[in-house]
């Protein structure tokens, strides 16, 4: 038996569901990250709002939509699932990083760039240059729009790496701020949490 298997079969047991986890919630169920009383409620809020008779995996995505204060925690856990680093960001360098750049990068891609939450960044103990490898983070690179974007960036090398999402707004504010050809073209807003619909689900824990 496949162990996604086991897993299936020991929530199955504890939740009273069929419903099947994907990798990052998997994961984070292994991991004492999440606990089967979360994996419980979040298939009854997801069975109560999709069709019946599902059979399709619970996804981390559908859980930030039920329980959007997890995001941070299942943003990290997806970063590493799909092997992308967490990354050490040195503040001062990546501003310098960000001034070098600009006669690389449009005003249009920098906008561009911070619509989805993408910045180029300098690590800890390295120093901007913009003739190699540049890093670029975001608070979810598994993202296909970010994944697509970094992909078609042809003005310098990149990879593609994880950093938690209040530093992420925090360094695309600070370039904002202090690079001046950069401010001069993009506004930063710190994302409104969006409206869901979530199902109310009695507090078991409480009992």
């Amino acid at each position: 038996m496949l162990i996604d298997d086991v897993v299936t079969e020991w929530l199955g047991s504890k939740t009273g569901s069929n419903l099947k986890l994907d990798r990052v919630l998997s994961a984070s169920l292994k991991e004492n990250v999440i606990s089967p009383e979360d994996v419980g409620f979040w298939m009854e809020a997801s069975e109560k709002q999709g069709p019946a008779g599902r059979t399709s995996p619970l996804t981390w995505k559908e859980v930030i939509k039920l329980d959007p204060w997890r995001a941070q925690q299942l943003e990290r856990m997806a970063s590493r699932v799909y092997g992308f680093r967490s990354v050490l960001i040195c503040q001062m360098s990546s501003l310098v990083l960000a001034d070098m750049l600009t006669v690389r990068i449009l005003p249009k891609h920098w906008n561009e760039m911070f619509e989805i939450g993408l910045v180029p960044v300098v690590e800890h103990g390295e120093s901007p240059i913009v003739n190699g490898r540049v890093v670029c983070v975001s608070k979810d690179p598994t993202s296909r729009r970010v994944r697509d974007y970094v992909n078609g960036i042809t003005a310098f090398q990149t990879e593609l790496a994880y950093a938690d999402g209040p530093v992420v707004v925090g360094m695309l504010e600070m370039i904002s701020q202090h690079v001046p050809a950069i401010g001069a073209t993009v506004y930063v807003t710190r994302p409104a949490l969006q409206k869901v619909s979530v199902i109310e689900i009695p507090n078991k824990r409480a009992a």
